[in-house]
């Protein structure tokens, strides 16, 4: 096809790729309105359908395609507390965390893992509390400690093991398995990975988790060097895999290229390059990604090389170091393969120049001039130790003084300080807290409310009396009567709602409640919102709370408003109010 006709295919596919876009756009655009307007599984069957299109169809920024996400996320996770559907909550939780280890913000998933595993212990939803806790320990090995992860994965089996829950002790086996595999302990490795295997085989569903359990568990025999028993291993794996695709009704290939590159490694160690050769070819037939060419292309190279076809094995080679700088990655190991290859056909000129190449990549030169750098200021650090050990001993006890009177000092400001600090938050507790049993101001008390100087303080604003007429008055009572029964709590609520509910004009109702009540009618909602807050904190039985829960039972919808309008009315933060509670 010459280049005139490249272009007009591609004139010719404008219209359907503009049309796709038309369309994505549309159904976007109509779930969306559906996440505002549509009703029970509804509504929450359209979150989960936009999640979708932003995570696999939306084009731009991956930073804005995530916030877009975890924003849904969120009000998919509120929407399903309030219909009380514990799946989808599961899938929302779940979902956000992976959203912020795909974009390896390892610390927010440590810090919000712990809430997510403590609040689906509590509704004791086990389907999404193991895998949950299986991503919050892999992310302890993503960041490099293993030791709390292995310590974590071994808490998640004592607690499975208790309720007797086989897939969480086989999804903790599992975890274990990788984690002593990172610390080069290879056979507790092996022994936890085939406990797992064993356990998860007559879980319902497991069946993925099996597969890749195979695929960790062939990779530690091959770091054991028992090859033959690899061998034996590939049939069971080879059988678990014909289930998974039966169970899934799909073929599974990234399996298939699991299970023969653990058999080619295996051949290739045990010198069998004929049937090496054949799961190559078998690899090659299935779709696999660049890693799998690296591994093809140093798999043939050293086939070839093997079998005395160095030059296609120099050739294989090659490729293999351009896939290497392709994938940003540098594997020392092929270009010594290659070295080797060059040896035996006598290339020795070639051979130097590679070595030269590899030292280079492996910075040898660098580490020896650093070496001699550090031996020459060891040598003068030894010559100065002499020189400065008298001054140092002189100094030591004026400075150790000197440092025991200015901790002693800042000792006292820091005690008075938090003394201080500690009296003024209890004083706003308190204050906030006669506040929180004060219905807030009708007509009826007005005048007392005038001379509430917390309760003023409190809301954050100045109250502004007007006389209300005959309307106001019996306006503002259906509303009290509404709000008080606990229509507050409604997270949804709006002054149209509240308008519609007592059969009155949105204009009359914000009206009656500003003459009334000297606010807004948003700031007279939030007292509520914000005084069964407090109850809720001052409450020994409920005091634990999560703050996001705690926003919801108050009516808020939103984290970030709570804490702000809460901080705005009590001067203190949910949390400071909750521990000077704690602390009385």
């Amino acid at each position: 096809m010459n280049k005139k006709n490249y272009i007009l295919l591609l004139i010719l596919l404008l219209p359907c790729l503009a049309a796709a876009q038309v369309h994505t756009q549309a159904h976007k655009d109509s779930l969306v309105n559906a996440t505002m307007h549509a009703e029970g599984k509804d509504r929450l069957r359209a979150y989960q359908l936009l999640t979708n299109i932003y995570y696999f169809a939306e084009s731009g920024s991956n930073d804005l395609k995530m916030d877009t996400l975890l924003t849904l996320y969120n009000q998919m996770f509120d929407e399903a507390v309030r219909q009380k559907d514990i799946g989808m909550q599961g899938v929302a939780r779940a979902n956000t965390l992976l959203a912020f280890s795909n974009r390896q913000e390892d610390d927010k998933v440590l810090r919000l893992a712990p809430d997510y595993i403590d609040y689906f212990e509590r509704m004791e939803s086990w389907k999404y509390y193991y895998p949950i806790y299986q991503k919050y320990i892999q992310t302890f090995f993503y960041s490099g400690d293993l030791d709390r992860g292995l310590a974590e994965a071994k808490k998640m089996y004592e607690k499975a093991m208790q309720r007797k829950h086989n897939d969480g002790m086989g999804l903790a086996l599992f975890s274990m398995s990788n984690a002593y595999c990172k610390m080069e302990r290879h056979v507790e490795e092996e022994q936890c990975m085939r406990q797992s295997i064993e356990i998860l085989k007559k879980e319902s569903g497991k069946l993925p988790v099996v597969a890749e359990g195979y695929y960790f568990l062939l990779q530690s025999l091959y770091s054991q060097e028992r090859y033959e028993d690899i061998l034996k291993e590939a049939g069971d794996f080879e059988q678990i895999i014909h289930l998974y695709e039966e169970d899934s009704k799909s073929p599974q290939p990234t399996a298939w290229v699991n299970l023969y590159r653990n058999l080619i490694d295996a051949y290739i160690k045990l010198g069998d390059y004929e049937r090496a050769e054949s799961y190559c070819l078998k690899m090659d037939s299935l779709p696999h990604n660049m890693i799998g060419d690296l591994a093809l292309a140093e798999d043939w190279g050293t086939i070839y090389a093997g079998r005395g076809k160095y030059q296609k094995a120099l050739e294989m080679f090659d490729r293999a170091i351009e896939l290497c700088s392709d994938y940003h990655e540098r594997d020392i190991n092929i270009p010594k393969l290659k070295a080797e290859v060059l040896a035996k056909m006598g290339r020795a000129e070639e051979v130097h120049h590679l070595w030269e190449h590899i030292y280079s990549v492996n910075d040898s030169t660098r580490t020896l001039e650093i070496n001699a750098q550090l031996d020459e200021l060891r040598t003068q650090y030894e010559v100065d130790k002499i020189t400065i050990e008298k001054i140092r001993n002189r100094n030591y006890f004026l400075f150790a003084l000197g440092g025991c009177l200015l901790l002693s000092v800042a000792l006292g400001i820091w005690i008075y300080y938090s003394r201080n600090l500690a009296r003024k938050n209890r004083d706003l507790v308190r204050k906030n807290q006669q506040w929180a049993n004060i219905v807030p101001a009708s007509m009826n008390d007005m005048d007392t409310e005038n001379d509430m100087d917390t309760e003023s303080k409190a809301a954050g604003e100045k109250i502004t009396p007007t006389v209300p007429d005959a309307m106001d008055r019996a306006i503002m009572d259906e509303i009290e009567k509404l709000v008080a029964g606990g229509l507050y709590k409604n997270t949804n609520l709006s002054l149209d709602m509240l308008a519609e509910k007592i059969n009155q004009n949105p204009t009359y109702v914000s009206k009656a409640v500003s003459h009334c009540t000297g606010r807004n009618f948003k700031t007279y909602i939030n007292e509520y919102r914000i005084k069964e807050s407090i109850r809720i904190l001052s409450n020994e039985k409920t005091n634990n709370i999560s703050i996001d829960n705690l926003a919801i039972n108050s009516g808020f919808n939103d984290r970030k408003t709570f804490h702000r309008i809460f901080k705005k009315m009590t001067g203190l933060s949910p949390n400071g109010f909750r521990n000077n509670i704690l602390e009385k």
